[in-house]
């Protein structure tokens, strides 16, 4: 979570009107820390890997982020639920937060929150698989998220979509190399990567150039 979490506050976190003292003498109240607390801390575990592996590329997941966390970890959408709402909204919000410059960002396939129906869960592998973090994860208390769940015939289409997803790993990585480089996100609007094509597609999304290929053959 890396943010400060005090259970025993509505808010879950420090009252707001904490003040914290900087290294420069000032003050801010935790309005304007709790986010800080979070990337600074995502920050300090990033250095602290390179410094262990410097050969190895450290791979961190926070979920407290302020401006200039892409620099150090990738983030997820929160405590998302298990509806079919949150599903729909789950693209929008991936799309949003690569074009305003967090790229590495993903949502917990299934939802965290409640227990998916089986078509949902499956529907949730399959446009999972277009993210550029595809991960499942759920609360405690929920049923089981896992793709062999449901029975052999939700398993069997959850599993050719992550299979689809290690095709497109080599490419995963190669548009990851272009982000580090240009802040083009890794999740693109149809607009984006093909202005001349928004009247045809409207508002759908593809993720990146090449799954637009393999999504419409």
């Amino acid at each position: 979570m890396n943010e400060p979490a005090v259970f025993h506050y509505p808010e879950k976190t420090m009252p707001l009107n904490v003040v914290h003292r900087l290294d420069d003498g000032t003050t801010l109240d935790h309005r304007a820390i709790h986010n800080i607390f979070g990337m600074e801390n995502a920050r300090a575990t990033y250095d602290g890997l390179r410094k262990l592996q410097p050969d190895e590329r450290p791979f961190v997941l926070t979920r407290a982020a302020y401006a200039g966390a892409q620099r150090y970890a990738a983030t997820w959408t929160g405590d998302n639920l298990a509806t079919w709402n949150h599903i729909s909204m789950s693209t929008p919000t991936l799309l949003s937060m690569g074009l305003s410059g967090y790229p590495l960002v993903g949502d917990d396939i299934g939802g965290f929150g409640s227990s998916p129906p089986s078509d949902l869960l499956t529907r949730w592998y399959e446009v999972g698989a277009f993210n550029p973090i595809y991960r499942n994860h759920a609360a405690k208390g929920t049923l089981d998220h896992e793709p062999w769940v449901n029975g052999p015939e939700q398993e069997a289409i959850r599993r050719k979509y992550i299979e689809l997803r290690y095709k497109l790993l080599p490419y995963i990585y190669t548009n990851t190399e272009e982000t580090t480089r240009t802040g083009m996100p890794l999740m693109r609007p149809i607009f984006f990567q093909y202005p001349q094509a928004t009247e045809f597609y409207g508002t759908i999304a593809i993720f990146s150039s090449a799954p637009i290929y393999l999504w419409h053959r």
